[in-house]
Parts: structure tokens; C-alpha cells; sequence
């Protein structure tokens, strides 16, 4: 996904959670933990540097005590990364933020566990909370490791992410990734939009979509008018286990609705 313009066709609506808003989740959260002293670590890549400048900038400005104490920025191939764990723990840092890309996590996951890493530190990974990362890794993750989640369907309660969840798993023998769950509450979006215009008419149901309200999987959401994009609820929290899930979910949820992401 890419980040929106607001300079998109007209007839084009963003019915997905931002990129910025996972971003601006994590740093939001991180600014809330008592501890002081931060480590960020990303990958040697533009986006890797834009990211680790994001976040000094908007935690010192959120939390004006915080003190960045180092950052490291991975080569495209990372051997082993033990020696970036010692690094990171020989800075006596509280805690460390990464932005590593789900392959990567896990290569980090195995050797950190291995070096007894996460009983030393608060982590907080950006892909870490994914469906794709938490599958992945299956029970092979320790808990209380922070990360970010678009759709938490373990903990919502609504009849809409109940029937969702139950159809897709009935249908495809798998729990519903983030990209099916996108493209369903786009239809969702759509029905709305005719039963709201009346119409099956193509070019009305695009008059009605700007400032539509509608029900969905992941609570009410709305298409704003200025830029036609429906602003998404991200949840981060803390890995944990249930009997429900061979795999972690987070849990310790703090959630942040769609009115907290606005550009």
C-alpha cells in the first residue's frame, strides 16, 4: 500500500488502514510506557530512515523526557544478528522499537530468544501483531512482545466481525487476512451506498459514497467527503497466549479510533 495523496481520481475511494496510522499507533503507544531511554532499529533503506526520523521527532515531542540513545540501520542481508542484539543491550536501553518486515522479525525472533534478549528489554515491533507474523510464528514467540494490529478479531465482539470470521474460516479453513477483510468492508461500503441512493446506478453510488456511514467487521466507520477515505482503527498491544489460538494474539489492547489519525 502507499500513503494518500489527496490528489487521487475522483472516483477513487481508500477503504484501507493508512500506512502513516500504524506508524503514528506505535509512537502513541510507546510515548504511554514509563520508561525513558529508546533504541530504534530499521533497515537501511529510505524508508527505514524516514521512519526512525518520524518516530525520535513525534516521541520527543509527545513525550518531551524521552531520550533516543541509539539507532541502528540493518544491511539488506543481516548474517547474524547477535551482534546487533549486544549492541542494543550494551546501550542500557529500556526499551527498542524496530521496523524490520515480517521475514526478518522472525530471523530476529529466533536469535534474540536464544540470547535470553526479550527478558531484558520492552520490544516493540511494527509487523510483529500481523496475522501473517503471529501465524508464522506460531507458539515460537515469547509473551509480552508489543505490536500493532488493523483487525483483533480474537477480542471484538460485534455481530458483524462474528459472521465475518465464521464465513471466511467455513470457506477457506484459515482465519481472514487483512487484505480480505479490506476488500469485504468495501462491499460493505457499496451496499450501503445503494440502499442509501436507491440505486444500482454506478455514477450514483459514487454521489452517495462521500460521507457515508456504515457498519462493518471492525466497528462503524464513514467515508469522508474532503478526500474519500475511510479512516480505520488500529489496536496495539501485547503478545499472549489463550487456549482459543495456537498461535500468540495481542492482548493488553489500547485502541485508537478513526478520528485519531487524521492527517
Amino acid at each position: 500500500a502507499t500513503i494518500s495523496t489527496g490528489a487521487e481520481p475522483a472516483n477513487l475511494f481508500w477503504i484501507s488502514p493508512a500506512p502513516e496510522a500504524f506508524q503514528r499507533a506505535a509512537v502513541r503507544t510507546a510515548a504511554q510506557f514509563p520508561s525513558k531511554k529508546f533504541f530504534l532499529l530499521a533497515r537501511e533503506s529510505h524508508m527505514g530512515r524516514n521512519w526512525v526520523k518520524y518516530f525520535g521527532e513525534e516521541l520527543r515531542r509527545l513525550k518531551p523526557d524521552a531520550e533516543p540513545v541509539g539507532e541502528i540501520f540493518l544491511p539488506k542481508k543481516v548474517g547474524d544478528y547477535g551482534p546487533h542484539l549486544r549492541s542494543i543491550l550494551a546501550a542500557k536501553v529500556e526499551v527498542c522499537l524496530s521496523h524490520l518486515g515480517t521475514q526478518e522479525w522472525f530471523r530476529f525472533v529466533k536469535t534474540a530468544e536464544k540470547q535470553g534478549y526479550f527478558k531484558k528489554i520492552i520490544h516493540f515491533e511494527l509487523e510483529s501483531g500481523s496475522l501473517e507474523s503471529l501465524e508464522g510464528l506460531k507458539k515460537d514467540i515469547p509473551e509480552g512482545i508489543w505490536g500493532i494490529s488493523a483487525f483483533p478479531f480474537w477480542t471484538l465482539d460485534w455481530p458483524e466481525t462474528k459472521e465475518f470470521v465464521s464465513h471466511y474460516r467455513e470457506k477457506n479453513q484459515a482465519y481472514p487476512t487483512l487484505e480480505a477483510l479490506s476488500g469485504y468492508v468495501s462491499i460493505y461500503a457499496l451496499l450501503g451506498a445503494m440502499k442509501k441512493g436507491g440505486s444500482l446506478n454506478p455514477e450514483r453510488v459514487l454521489k452517495t459514497l462521500p460521507g457515508l456511514s456504515f457498519h462493518t467487521p471492525i466497528g462503524p466507520l464513514a467515508i469522508r467527503p474532503t478526500d474519500h477515505r475511510a479512516l480505520w482503527p488500529i489496536w496495539c498491544g501485547k503478545t499472549t497466549f489463550i487456549p482459543d489460538y495456537p498461535f500468540a494474539i495481542l492482548g493488553d489492547l489500547k485502541a485508537y479510533g478513526p478520528d485519531s489519525f487524521h492527517p
